[in-house]
């Protein structure tokens, strides 16, 4: 993940692991809006807000729960949705971790990943022997297993 970018000292870098992942996933029903449609606008019709249909997302600090879109970058057209709850209050971002321990990989990626390494070289090299050590997954009900 990039943390930070200046014009003198370019990039700041951060490597991302599990306890770096938080769990949105527990912590956003009761605030926001599983699916929602467009603020009409006269002579419009609503559209259903579908993250893959937008290209750019604008959010404003101003006007909390809303995003605007737009199909295309910096285009003519766009939409605003109210993705937040009636009467629900901004919440504040969760804290409690995805996950307790690293996410164990299926064997068969590590398969692949062995068989692919013969092709690559110096520190990429080292960075895949690392995650050849990584804990693996053997899904149950796997018709390959």
């Amino acid at each position: 993940m990039i943390a930070s970018c200046r014009k003198n000292n370019p990039f700041t870098f951060k490597e991302i692991t599990y306890k770096d992942i938080i769990d949105f996933k527990n912590w956003w029903p009761s605030s926001y809006k599983k699916t929602a449609s467009s603020i009409p606008k006269p002579g419009d019709t609503t559209q259903a807000f579908t993250v893959s249909k937008y290209s750019q997302f604008v959010y404003d600090s101003s006007s909390p729960g809303y995003v605007t879109t737009y199909e295309y970058i910096d285009g003519f057209i766009s939409y605003t949705f109210k993705l937040l709850k009636q009467n629900k209050p901004s919440p504040p971002l969760p804290e409690i971790r995805a996950y307790q321990e690293p996410v164990p990989i299926n064997h068969k990626k590590i398969t692949d990943i062995k068989k692919v390494m013969k092709y690559i070289n110096g520190e990429t090299l080292e960075f895949y022997y690392h995650v050849t050590s990584w804990k693996q997954s053997y899904a149950n009900g796997d018709p390959d297993d």
